[in-house]
């Protein structure tokens, strides 16, 4: 009888030992990235953020979960398992989803529930940035000494609708270029005004040079004066 009862508990202990599916809930952690950090522009091509979950618990509590998304104020949209309302995890407990902006700008929140348990979840904000524009591209003077030495300065002005220009975490570069003479920057931060400036220098021989200002996030975005040497 006594060997009888110790097989009995020895496979309870066993079976107790094997059985991973526990009174423990899992948890749920969620992070998210885009190429920028933590935000994204309303521009298609830029306004693009990655969501990636990832359960923790026992193992038959973490496969195929449905993690219900909350898009509360709809400022962009959220690609999940095949659909915007929902992710799946895989046998390991982790999903993935994008959430894409509109073009408007302001604050993005999605909730994300973990649908079994509800007690799981997580609220993300997500900044929305409007994207930079160059304003205009002037000069101090546009008419210049062909002499390899004469110079003026050049300024280009960038606008945004909710860019704060003077934190570190939103810097706006402007690339300058010129088909003739030399610029002292080519690259150059837009400070906290929203202004970027360069300064040009004459080619030795007479020219009319154009110098053009190009969004560093986007080069086709640009703006071009020409400077007269003679």
């Amino acid at each position: 009888m006594r060997y009888f009862l110790l097989i009995v508990v020895m496979a309870t202990l066993l079976f107790v030992g094997c059985d991973d599916r526990g009174t423990e809930n899992p948890k749920m952690y969620v992070t998210a990235e885009s190429e920028y950090g933590n935000f994204v522009y309303n521009k298609v091509g830029f306004n693009e953020m990655t969501f990636h979950f990832q359960l923790d618990g026992p193992n038959s509590k973490l496969i195929e979960r449905k993690i219900n998304v909350n898009n509360s104020n709809d400022m962009g949209s959220f690609i999940g398992t095949g659909s915007s309302l929902f992710v799946i995890t895989d046998e390991n407990g982790y999903a993935e989803g994008r959430f894409f902006a509109r073009d408007g700008y302001g604050i993005a929140n999605l909730e994300f529930v973990l649908d079994d348990w509800q007690s799981e979840n997580v609220t993300f904000s997500i900044p929305i940035f409007d994207f930079p524009a160059i304003d205009s591209l002037v000069a101090t003077t546009y008419t210049l000494d062909a002499d390899g030495i004469s110079s003026t300065g050049i300024s280009a002005y960038i606008s945004s609708e909710n860019i704060d220009f003077g934190n570190s975490d939103n810097q706006i570069k402007i690339l300058f270029e010129a088909a003739q003479g030399e610029l002292t920057q080519t690259i150059s931060t837009v400070d906290v005004l929203g202004i970027a400036s360069s300064n040009f220098i004459a080619p030795n021989q007479p020219a009319n040079v154009k110098v053009k200002a190009k969004l560093d996030l986007y080069p086709a975005i640009y703006k071009s004066i020409t400077i007269k040497c003679e």
